[in-house]
């Protein structure tokens, strides 16, 4: 696998490495560690004037600073025994992130969610959401430092099934445990009223669908289990994203990992993102599975 981890020195920055220093990684891994430093704002350059500091030594201090930061994350990652490799990136943090994935031909980046100082600060809801929006890989959201158990978000789109199959294929979740999360949206009741549904018929509707969505957890626990995985299956009625964190939440999940259409924009703002939602309020690390064609993950049958 191809690793692109981000980190600024951070709490959140720390994070990401440490959970990475922690993940037994396959053979022949390389890893790249980045930091970016990005241009001066115009009001920061007159401060820095003011102080009587030449604009080109605010460069100097955060390549300086940096350097610093990429030393200490390779000491940390060194314990990984993967190939490690690093850059100071330079530019719009997002652009320049997901830029040096394509470039890097990453198979994940992982970063984490909070940054601050002279090195580019990567705020969730602003770097970290654009560059799981528009990266060339899946994007991993660290909060937490380990992985052993996760929860998979899954339903009947294609999207859910790319993530089923991540979980199914890389061999950093050989030895993790598993829980396959469906969540059913039921007609709510006022709705049921307004069509004039009687209660009975509504209810046994909802029965059906939720029968339907516990055969689709089955199936992707079956097709998991025969990757080799430890798998059980939970259904629950409710809204997807705030269900999703909650069994994360029960289960003491290190990890959500869901796909996502990968929408932006106005449609994103519109329709909403079960994905965006998890990313931004869950309490664990989050994987987001927009694309994976450069992974060795296929569709299986």
């Amino acid at each position: 696998m191809r690793v692109l981890i981000a980190t600024d020195g951070s709490d959140g920055g720390q994070v990401a490495v440490a959970l990475v220093s922690s993940i037994k990684w396959p053979a022949c891994t390389e890893l790249r560690i980045v930091t970016v430093v990005e241009p001066v704002e115009p009001e920061f350059a007159t401060e820095w004037a003011q102080l009587g500091l030449h604009p080109s030594s605010y460069d100097d201090h955060a390549d300086s600073a940096a350097g610093s930061i990429l030393d200490k994350a390779s000491d940390q990652l060194a314990r990984t025994g993967c190939g490690i490799s690093r850059a100071t990136l330079h530019g719009r943090a997002a652009n320049e992130l997901i830029r040096h994935a394509d470039d890097f031909r990453a198979d994940l980046i992982v970063l984490g969610t909070r940054g601050h100082g002279l090195i580019a600060s990567m705020i969730l809801g602003s770097v970290t959401a654009e560059v799981a929006d528009h990266a060339p890989c899946p994007v991993l959201v660290a909060r937490t430092e380990t992985l052993r158990r996760l929860v998979l978000g899954v339903d009947d789109s294609g999207f859910g099934r790319v993530a089923e199959n991540v979980v199914g294929a890389w061999p950093i979740f050989d030895d993790v445990e598993i829980e396959v999360a469906n969540v059913a949206q039921g007609m709510p009741w006022a709705t049921a009223l307004v069509l004039a549904t009687p209660v009975a018929p509504a209810q046994d509707a909802l029965e059906a669908s939720l029968a339907d969505h516990r055969r689709l957890c089955m199936e992707s626990s079956r097709r998991l289990a025969q990757r080799g995985r430890r798998s059980s299956s939970y259904v629950v009625l409710g809204n997807p994203a705030h269900e999703l964190m909650r069994r994360a939440a029960d289960s003491k999940a290190d990890l959500i990992v869901v796909g996502t259409h990968g929408r932006t924009g106005l449609a994103r703002a519109l329709m909403g993102s079960v994905a965006r939602n998890v990313m931004t309020h869950a309490t664990c690390s989050v994987l987001i599975v927009r694309q994976v064609d450069r992974s060795v993950i296929g569709v299986a049958a």
